[in-house]
């Protein structure tokens, strides 16, 4: 009991020193999906060459409902780790356009699910595809 109480004081320390600041490994994940594979908040996925995508966070989904005539199509942007060799950084990736980093274009090609009228999309259920030059 008192290991894990100080473990938490521990722990707490620790953030508070960091200034609770959230990081990432500099190498890629190893259990990642294998490339072209839709992944979901969270998980990782290889795009070849030691090289990983995480997705973090979608940061805007402006897309045009099924179903309904836009004067734009919209457009989702995905907060994304990438992970190379030997390091790591975090990207809003916008979906179709790509993005060069460390000599290497990343690219945000599909979104699921589609938006639909009157139904919002759960960060849970969002599914996401990436590309590596």
């Amino acid at each position: 009991m008192t290991i894990r109480t100080t473990t938490g004081a521990a722990a707490l320390l620790m953030a508070v020193a960091t200034g609770g600041c959230v990081t990432y490994p500099a190498d890629p994940v190893q259990d990642s999906a294998p490339a072209r594979s839709f992944v979901g908040l969270g998980q990782p996925v290889s795009l070849g060459g030691g090289y990983v995508a995480t997705p973090r966070k979608v940061y805007e989904d402006s897309r045009c409902h099924v179903g309904v005539q836009c004067v734009w199509a919209g457009r989702v942007v995905v907060t994304t780790q990438i992970d190379g060799p030997g390091w790591s950084e975090t990207l809003n990736l916008v979906s179709g356009k790509p993005l060069r980093t460390h000599g290497h274009e990343f690219l945000l090609i599909e979104v699921l699910p589609a938006q639909h009228p009157q139904e919002d999309i759960s960060e849970s259920d969002y599914r996401f595809n990436f590309v590596m030059d």
